[in-house]
């Protein structure tokens, strides 16, 4: 079964940005166009979550894909928009973005690629390892994330390895099923062999080096800081906490592996509903954080945080309060 969504090869509209005209297709979003024409404007989520691709819309209308919660009222009012969910609507659109550059960040050289789903795992009757095989090789740095689309679904899943040095031909994903999903339903069920458009990489909370590292995760939060226990050193990984929350116990995937890279000790779970012998702690995450925090080297740490937005932000707070600078505070909220 073939999936792949073509855009049409034919520009439908004219993207004026300085002296550069850039085509655009039917359904290209305004910074796939001025990527596949080789110019590269500051980006990181292309979600239109961060914000980072904001530029001023100086003539012509666009339409967004999905509704950028980046944007504030001064926003509006000068005229901003998020390149990322942007799409043309008039024959010419003219934008002025915060810079202009013919080669990408080193961690934000996006590609698509077309994936071929070659294996589906179920770890429990509502969560799945998905497994795609790429038609080329893609380089991202540990943490960092795909976005996927089906169906006119589009949805952010963060690979749970980190890249071979020659690229990776592989991509793997944790997914849970809820409901309401846009997409995880749909790949659940989705036949062996079908393909789905991907670009990789996004997401700016990557892999940087540390004397510490303290990780908190919730639910499918933990697949990319998965991703970033396996690329740290067994030295690093001797300096590193994690604090792991789930629904319920046989939600904490990959528990045993990171036990064992980590140190028994090292790794904190707790789940929202426990089941059967389960003995260790009941209740949101965050709630052991007080303790890990007074016991860690604020100066030096890195933290990363991936999970559902609630919990990030009551994290992200007793973090701040710890006196840890924001620029070591790195976010991944997972709507």
């Amino acid at each position: 079964m073939t999936v792949r969504r073509f855009l049409s090869t034919a520009s439908r509209s004219t993207l004026v940005v300085g002296p550069y005209r850039i085509p655009v297709a039917d359904g290209e979003t305004l910074l796939d166009a001025l990527r596949r024409s080789g110019l590269w404007v500051p980006y990181e989520c292309g979600w239109g979550s961060c914000g980072t691709c904001k530029a001023q819309l100086l003539s012509g209308e666009i339409r967004y894909r999905s509704r950028p919660s980046c944007l504030r009222p001064h926003d509006h009012r000068l005229h901003r928009i998020a390149l990322c969910v942007a799409e043309a609507v008039s024959d010419e659109i003219a934008v002025k973005p915060l810079r202009v550059s013919h080669e990408p960040q080193p961690h934000l050289a996006t590609l698509d690629a077309v994936a071929t789903l070659t294996d589906r795992y179920w770890l429990a009757d509502d969560l799945f390892e998905l497994t795609l095989s790429l038609d080329r090789p893609v380089d991202y740095r540990p943490g960092q994330y795909a976005i996927l689309e089906l169906g006119g679904a589009r949805r952010c899943y963060s690979m749970l390895d980190p890249a071979p040095t020659e690229g990776a031909r592989c991509l793997r994903f944790l997914l849970r099923v809820l409901p309401g999903g846009a997409l995880t339903p749909q790949l659940a069920e989705l036949p062996m062999g079908s393909e789905l458009p991907v670009q990789v990489p996004y997401g700016g909370a990557y892999l940087r080096p540390a004397r510490s590292y303290l990780f908190v995760a919730g639910g499918t939060g933990i697949a990319p800081i998965l991703a970033i226990v396996r690329a740290l050193s067994p030295t690093e990984r001797k300096q590193a906490r994690l604090l792991y929350g789930a629904a319920t116990p046989r939600h904490l995937a990959y528990l045993d592996e990171l036990r064992m890279l980590l140190g028994h000790q090292n790794v904190i779970v707790s789940v929202d509903r426990p089941t059967g012998s389960w003995r260790e702690r009941v209740g949101p995450i965050t709630l052991a954080l007080p303790g890990i925090l007074s016991e860690t080297d604020r100066e030096h740490v890195r933290c990363y945080l991936a999970g559902p937005p609630g919990m990030l932000a009551a994290a992200e707070e007793q973090i701040r309060a710890a006196g840890i600078e924001a620029n070591r505070i790195h976010v991944d909220a997972f709507a």
